[in-house]
């Protein structure tokens, strides 16, 4: 991979876990803690649900390594702990889904159109929650049944029950691959899906602290409590129901996205495996069925979908056409740093002393500051007429970013100097890269 390539892809890695973030506050947050002090403190298993205002209050903890981990975080490290115990998630998350896509997609376009598309249905999914855990399971699934590393398929289901139910999703999974590879004649191979599925229910039967209870709940809660939790908890209504379909744009834009990922799969030239479509009929369906499900459908998209996508997209932009672009890396250098920062630093802005809301912390540094600077003197260097006065402008969007209330003098100040550090850095790494381009070239003739 080259320079170029590597920037714009870590600096839309490092967009999506800045806007994932801004996720809000998961409503169980508390319960989860309260579950795993339970645990920790009584050493036994919480067996009811005393948090809970439904009817029913018969419970398993079906997300035990979750919440231990969760509370270990909180307890340790406060805030802080729980903010870097979610960026370790969605690092994993987002870092998968971004390398599948660029190894299927080779075109820039393509690749952000299907990325874009992913991360808007995601984006309600990156709440701090054991779903997540669900999302990154499914994702390794996937990769191990393409790879036909069929025997990892024992440890991963045994490892995905301590830290989510939704195993199950990904025991139907691998069913359903068994049912590809029998419908396409390869019952070998299907056979050994079956068995090493079965061994890690049997694992998860054996040393899942609940034991069979664990599967009689997860059987109970399909069957029955789903009829009650559907009226209470908005999340296990379907996508049509008026609280969404009439109210909730966000809902609605995500109805037509997966439209748009379906239509990708279907029309795509690409021949479709059989497995692929079983796959696609299943999760759409829970998606419209559930809209808890939405994030569930996106991550079996991010996986599929790009090896469909390169003949369904006809763009010519490739990643490598970028690399012949110095103001392009200095650019992707300046917004990598800049949204660095913005994920590390959180400081409230000076607006928010004088009006309640919007609550905003992201004051430190200031980003127009920091890209208008370093734009700017990159310009010098092209044109000095043009850079003088795109300079002049950046002291105007400096000054009227202070007087606005929109940032402290100390933000705009750092985020000056941190343009004028990330110009000089950026130039002399692509100068360096440009460098031992034209050694090779020269080595070669």
């Amino acid at each position: 991979m080259r320079i170029n390539s590597f920037l714009f892809l870590f600096f839309i890695f490092l967009l999506s876990l800045y806007k994932s973030l801004e996720t809000e506050i998961d409503p169980d947050f508390f319960w989860y803690l309260k579950d795993a002090e339970y645990l920790l403190e009584n050493k036994k298993l919480p067996r009811e649900n005393i948090y809970t205002f439904l009817p029913s209050k018969k419970w398993v903890s079906h997300s035990l390594g979750f919440e231990v981990f969760l509370y270990l975080f909180y307890k340790n490290f406060s805030d802080k702990g729980v903010i870097f115990f979610k960026l370790f998630l969605l690092t994993i998350l987002f870092f998968l889904i971004i390398a599948r896509i660029y190894k299927k997609e080779g075109e820039i376009l393509g690749f952000l159109i299907l990325f874009i598309s992913i991360y808007i249905l995601i984006f309600w999914g990156t709440t701090l929650r054991p779903h997540i855990f669900t999302y990154i399971f499914s994702f390794l699934l996937l990769y191990i049944l393409e790879k036909e590393k069929f025997f990892l398929l024992t440890p991963l289901l045994f490892l995905w029950s301590f830290f989510h139910a939704g195993v199950i999703l990904g025991t139907g999974i691998s069913f359903l691959y068994t049912i590809s590879e029998f419908l396409k004649g390869k019952f070998k191979k299907g056979l050994k899906v079956f068995l090493f599925t079965l061994t890690g229910l049997f694992f998860i039967l054996l040393l899942n602290p609940y034991h069979f209870n664990y599967f009689l709940w997860i059987y109970s809660a399909f069957k029955e409590d789903i009829k009650i939790w559907s009226r209470y908890i908005t999340e296990w209504e379907n996508i049509f129901s008026p609280i969404f379909f009439d109210k909730e744009i966000y809902y609605i834009i995500s109805f037509f996205i997966m439209i748009f990922l379906l239509t990708i799969f279907i029309f795509s030239k690409e021949k479709k495996e059989i497995f692929h479509i079983l796959i696609f009929i299943f999760i759409f369906y829970s998606a419209i069925k559930y809209v808890r499900n939405i994030p569930l459908f996106v991550v079996i998209s991010a996986f599929i979908l790009p090896q469909y996508s390169e003949k369904f997209f006809k763009f010519n932009l490739k990643f490598k056409d970028i690399e012949k672009n110095k103001a392009f890396g200095i650019i992707l250098t300046v917004l990598c740093t800049f949204t660095f920062l913005k994920i590390i630093f959180s400081y409230s802005r000076p607006i928010t002393f004088y009006f309640s809301e919007p609550q905003l912390f992201d004051s430190f540094p200031s980003r127009h500051a920091t890209i208008s600077f370093a734009l700017s003197l990159a310009l010098i260097f092209q044109n000095f007429r043009y850079g003088t006065f795109s300079l002049a402008l950046s002291f105007l969007i400096a000054i009227f970013s202070w007087l606005s209330l929109m940032h402290w003098p100390l933000d705009i100040f750092i985020g000056a100097l941190l343009g004028f550090l990330i110009f000089l850095v950026s130039r002399e790494i692509l100068y360096f890269f440009y460098w031992l381009y034209w050694q090779k070239r020269k080595n070669k003739s």
